[in-house]
């Protein structure tokens, strides 16, 4: 028999690769392909490829609480993490079962297609009816607004003992510094001291009112978390300067008892105050922080200058009337 020199010859043959040849079929049948365009055939050689993926711990990001249950709480916004064991990857129970457990009417995510629940904007709460309803809207802000935040320890709760009230911008409550700024915000949206309404507890929760120092911008995560700080970084920029007594009047504030007067305008400076001055409303003002005449009347001057004062204007006023008249009639004498 003769010899075949394809069979018999001695240099290596080349083999076939079947999976190039496959993975080219695929290829040109299917262009888009992920998989096929990267050259792997399965999801199998592509996972056994890959980088394994890096713990979270390996990071600085930080790791989500437990309460004393084991429950994780989370933040929106916030990015954390927390560990699960996985030991299933395919369901134990029947499909009955497995029904009952799952909560098929769960609708926190919205559907494709679906538009985005609207934010709210443009409230003024406050979170108590004790703030609410409070002796004087400026003494209170004095006395215990957001400029005496320091004072806190950070385990105090910010919402009960700072005296603040809060715009809501697409539902963040952010706090408003001073007396000064909410009522030139008040008066830009055509509003008074009536739109300010007290927080629900719902709106507590919905609008993010309860400091916890958990904040989207945290400059520390890593660090204790700060409900001080996250106060500070939500407050709003103070606007003290655009405010004038028209703003005031506009804004319809009033002084409620015991003072007759707006006590922003008889505040002492710090040096002056317990001095053992003659002060004579003592009860009112125990901490000695105004003058007297925030809680005064009229005074004499004030009712004299009420009386005449207009009086004086108005004849003043026809003097220079009566005035032009006669200058207006001399011209014309001239001119005939």
């Amino acid at each position: 028999m003769a010899t075949n020199r394809f069979t018999q010859r001695k240099e290596n043959v080349q083999t076939y690769d079947e999976s190039k040849a496959l993975l080219d079929i695929m290829r040109a049948d299917f262009p888009n392909d992920l998989y096929y365009k990267n050259g792997y055939l399965t999801p199998e050689q592509l996972t056994a490829t890959t980088q394994p993926i890096v713990s979270a711990t390996d990071s600085n990001t930080v790791k989500a609480s437990r309460n004393d249950s084991n429950v994780v709480t989370v933040y929106k916004d916030v990015t954390e993490y927390t560990e699960y064991p996985i030991n299933k990857s395919i369901p134990t129970v029947n499909e009955t079962e497995l029904d009952d457990l799952l909560d098929d009417e769960w609708n926190y995510f919205t559907q494709p297609g679906q538009l985005r629940q609207p934010t709210t904007t443009g409230l003024f709460l406050i979170p108590k009816e004790i703030q609410l309803n409070p002796s004087d809207f400026h003494h209170e802000y004095i006395t215990r607004g957001p400029e005496n935040i320091n004072n806190l320890s950070t385990s105090d709760d910010i919402a009960s003992n700072i005296f603040c009230v809060y715009y809501i911008d697409n539902d963040i409550a952010y706090p408003i510094p001073n007396y000064k700024t909410l009522e030139v915000m008040l008066v830009e949206r055509g509003l008074t001291y009536t739109a300010i309404r007290e927080a629900s507890t719902d709106d507590m929760r919905n609008f993010d009112m309860i400091f916890d120092g958990k904040f989207v911008g945290d400059l520390t995560p890593n660090e204790q978390q700060n409900p001080i700080e996250e106060f500070n970084f939500r407050k709003l920029s103070d606007r003290t300067l655009d405010w004038n007594e028209r703003v005031r009047f506009d804004s319809g504030y009033r002084p409620k008892a015991p003072f007759k007067r707006d006590p922003g305008d008889y505040l002492k400076p710090i040096g002056y105050r317990g001095t053992g001055t003659s002060d004579v409303y003592t009860l009112e003002d125990t901490n000695d922080r105004y003058f007297d005449l925030a809680f005064q009347g009229q005074t004499y001057k004030e009712k004299l200058r009420e009386k005449y004062e207009v009086k004086w204007l108005l004849i003043i006023g026809q003097y220079h009337i009566i005035t032009m008249l006669l200058l207006a009639i001399n011209l014309l004498l001239q001119m005939i």
